[in-house]
C-alpha cells in the first residue's frame, strides 16, 4: 500500500492516471539476489509482514480507524473459491 500511494501521490499524473494491478517496481527495493519470482514472492512476503505489524498496531490503538474497520477485517474475511 505505501509503495502505491507513494507513486499515486508522487509520480502519477491526475490527468491520465488509470488503475493498475500490482505494480512490482513501485516496491522499495529488497536486499540480496533473487531469480524473478523469488523476487516477488520476498517482496509480498515483506509487504505482508509490514501490513500485519501497522494493523496489529492500530488494533492495539483502540481499533477504529480505516484500517481496522475495513482493510484488517477483509484480510481475515474467508476467500471465495471461484
Amino acid at each position: 500500500m505505501g509503495a502505491l500511494l507513494g507513486h499515486i501521490t508522487g509520480g502519477a499524473d491526475a490527468a491520465t492516471f488509470q488503475p493498475m494491478n500490482v505494480n512490482f517496481g513501485l516496491f522499495p527495493p529488497i536486499d540480496g539476489n533473487f531469480a524473478r519470482q523469488e523476487r516477488k514472492q520476498a517482496l509480498s512476503a515483506r509487504a505482508l509482514r509490514e501490513f500485519d505489524a501497522l494493523a496489529r498496531a492500530d488494533a492495539a490503538g483502540g481499533g477504529n480507524s480505516y484500517l481496522t474497520r475495513h482493510v484488517w477485517a477483509a484480510r481475515l474475511a474467508p476467500r471465495s473459491q471461484h
